[in-house]
């Protein structure tokens, strides 16, 4: 046969050639991919809620790492409270047909933006400085000046700040390295220098490092580091918490306390939150501010008794109050101390251990001023 003939006879009986009904075979599925959501920039002591999804919508066990140490979550989606400031990454992983899968997102954890003292304020700006404005007795606006501001003015050469904190007439700022400045009014040592003079810029706090979070009272300032607690300052009321009531320029240790995540003071006292909720107290107790159920001071730190688990904390002058971590209604907000300032359970009285305030649930952050509270509460209104 002439190979012509062949091939045509091949052609027609599908030999050699395929058959025309042969598709190519489809490629197979991309694998799924995993993202994360979530905030970026955030407020420390504020819960924020992460998710997991997968691109094929398909579920799977996710487990979220996050990068300032605390323990991991295999839940989504994931509630998250940031203790410390700084730069860290959440990443999420899972295994889908034996393929690891990791997301990740940056965030930015910083201390609340804006602090209000006596009569002077100050805000952090997205660039990392401060600005404060209102009365300058003793400096406490940090520009070089003692003159009051009704506009505000940045702080002498303070670029790197992460966390603000003000007092009666002085300011301290966290920074990025993990140290403490200082300014304003110095005379009970409470700008931490080792001197008893005002300041109208920012000074060191000496040898201070690795803090995490700070507060301020109305003459005495403290600090979390390594889950312990410095304070320096005024202590006629034991509110530096080493068990003495002579002031102090340079930093003490505040005793017996080595699991601190954060920190909050008043006019006289200061508290304590600790890393599974339960909160301390110490200092000045006459309108049972330290929630102790007892009428006297205590230069120790102590635990507020009757009290759930904690997620963040606020002192105003004589009470404190915080929100829970858990329960039903969950965001429930308890309070301690000078009842003028209080809702509480409406009853008179200086109420010596934690109330609950009336109606409130789905708080997510706190404020206090020298004599009211306020809360903000997840559906975004503020109610006081």
């Amino acid at each position: 046969l002439s190979a012509l003939f062949i091939a045509t006879l091949l052609a027609a009986c599908g030999g050699g050639g395929g058959s025309s009904s042969d598709a190519p075979a489809p490629p197979p599925p991309s694998p799924p991919t995993l993202s994360a959501s979530g905030a970026t920039s955030v407020i420390t002591n504020t819960r924020y809620r992460y998710e997991a999804a997968l691109s094929d919508g398909t579920t799977s066990v996710f487990q979220w790492t996050w990068g300032d140490s605390t323990p991991t979550d295999t839940v989504n989606p994931a509630d998250k409270v940031w203790r410390q400031v700084g730069e860290f990454s959440a990443s999420v992983s899972t295994t889908v047909a034996g393929q690891a899968l990791t997301s990740e997102l940056g965030v930015t954890a910083v201390g609340e933006p804006v602090s209000a003292g006596n009569f002077h304020s100050c805000a952090l700006q997205p660039d990392r400085t401060v600005d404060c404005w209102g009365d300058n007795f003793a400096g406490q606006l940090g520009d070089l000046t003692n003159n009051d501001r009704r506009t505000p003015v940045p702080v002498t050469g303070l670029s790197d700040a992460a966390a603000l904190a003000t007092g009666s007439q002085h300011s301290c700022a966290l920074r990025t390295n993990g140290s403490v400045v200082c300014w304003g009014r110095g005379a009970e040592g409470q700008l931490g220098n080792n001197a008893l003079a005002d300041t109208t810029s920012p000074v060191q706090v000496l040898l201070l490092a690795n803090v995490t979070a700070i507060a301020a009272g109305a003459n005495h300032t403290c600090a979390v580091r390594g889950g312990g607690v410095v304070c320096w300052g005024a202590n006629s009321w034991g509110q530096l918490g080493n068990g003495g009531d002579s002031d102090s320029s340079t930093f003490v240790e505040v005793a017996d306390l080595s699991d601190a995540v954060g920190v909050v003071a008043g006019q006289h006292h200061t508290c304590a939150l600790r890393d599974r909720g339960g909160v301390l107290c110490w200092g000045r107790n006459q309108l049972g501010q330290l929630g102790n159920g007892i009428g006297a001071g205590n230069p120790f730190p102590g635990t507020v008794n009757d009290l759930p688990a904690m997620v963040s904390l606020v002192a105003g002058s004589n009470h404190t109050c915080g929100i829970t971590d858990a329960g039903t209604p969950a965001g429930q907000v308890l309070c301690w101390g000078d009842n003028a300032s209080l809702i509480g359970d409406l009853l008179a009285g200086d109420p010596s251990l934690p109330l609950n305030v009336i109606g409130l649930d789905n708080a997510i952050t706190l404020a206090a001023g020298a004599a009211h509270t306020c809360a903000l509460k997840a559906d975004q209104t503020v109610v006081c």
